[in-house]
């Protein structure tokens, strides 16, 4: 869940930092128990590290030689934020639907009675 990625490419980016505390607030407001979250931020490339600059002007086929490539992605806030405000960033529609069938179709486990 905490991989991020393009519907037209094959790369996953997995983050190795606090970007998997960030939560998805819905620019369309319909995901289900959280209508009301919108995103307040929003992610891009670094414009400032060095390697992430290099490994973004090489072309795909070019990487492939690469033992890998680490880049850098900014959070960047859309608006002022609030102390203590949550960060949102919008996870897309398609993770929107696939949650709000989760929710539709989700059945809480029954009771162990403690045991397992």
């Amino acid at each position: 869940n905490y991989m991020y990625s393009h519907p037209d490419s094959s790369v996953l980016f997995m983050p190795a930092n606090a970007g998997i505390v960030l939560n998805h607030g819905s620019a369309r407001g319909t995901t289900k128990g959280a209508e009301d979250k919108r995103p307040n931020a929003a992610l891009q490339w670094s414009t400032t590290d060095r390697k992430t600059q290099y490994f973004l002007g090489k072309a795909p086929e070019d990487l492939l030689s690469e033992g890998y490539a680490s880049v850098v992605v900014d959070v960047v806030a859309t608006r002022d934020l609030a102390v203590d405000e949550e960060v949102l960033i919008d996870y897309g529609e398609e993770w929107e639907e696939a949650w709000n069938e989760h929710v539709r179709n989700w059945v809480p486990p029954a009771p162990t009675g403690g045991r397992g």
